[in-house]
């Protein structure tokens, strides 16, 4: 969530459109304000980016011998806990700030998100998600969270692949800051 939020204009649509992608399936809805359906389409093509750029698939390399197809999401949370753990070197905002505007704005579009969203958003504001990212504690908190997302049962808890981050993380760091300009470039390309 908190790269989607990062790349959001800064307005309580936008916000919300950036991180509805992962609630929503298929075509999006017209009679959303242009806002939100705009930060729907900049979350997938931003995830898009993210798949296809080569620093990402080797991180997801080292975790797939562990981890099968389940390398990709574990590795977008990796990037978030590093963007977060190295968020000055990313923003002039400090993250508390960043993510108290966020909560703001996400709370101010709440009326537009699906109901399942609402409920995500309010644990997400409650828990102060965004923040917990930083530490690798926060993360395994995260994991355990996501689990309870999935239909099927894992082959091991989600919660062990915090090792992995630890294990890996000098590699996951070098290619987070080579990929995330990239993305930044990216995406700012996007709204031009």
């Amino acid at each position: 969530f908190l790269a989607h939020l990062y790349f959001a204009d800064p307005t309580p649509e936008s916000m919300a459109g950036n991180l509805m992608a992962d609630f929503l399936r298929g075509p999006v809805d017209p009679t959303l304000p242009p806002a939100v359906r705009e930060g729907i389409a900049r979350h997938r093509r931003v995830d898009a980016f993210t798949d296809a750029h080569p620093c990402f698939r080797r991180s997801a390399a080292r975790l797939r011998p562990a981890w099968g197809r389940y390398s990709v999401v574990l590795v977008d949370m990796f990037y978030d806990h590093v963007l977060a753990r190295d968020w000055v070197e990313w923003s002039d905002e400090p993250l508390a700030d960043f993510a108290a505007r966020a909560h703001e704005h996400l709370e101010a579009a709440r009326p537009l998100m699906p109901e399942i969203m609402q409920r995500a958003m309010g644990r997400l504001i409650a828990e102060r998600w965004l923040e917990s990212y930083a530490t690798v504690e926060g993360m395994g908190t995260a994991l355990a969270r996501l689990e309870r997302r999935f239909r099927r049962p894992l082959p091991r808890p989600l919660v062990e692949a915090a090792a992995d981050l630890v294990l890996h993380g000098p590699g996951f760091t070098e290619d987070f800051d080579a990929f995330f300009p990239d993305l930044a470039a990216d995406v700012r390309r996007g709204r031009t």
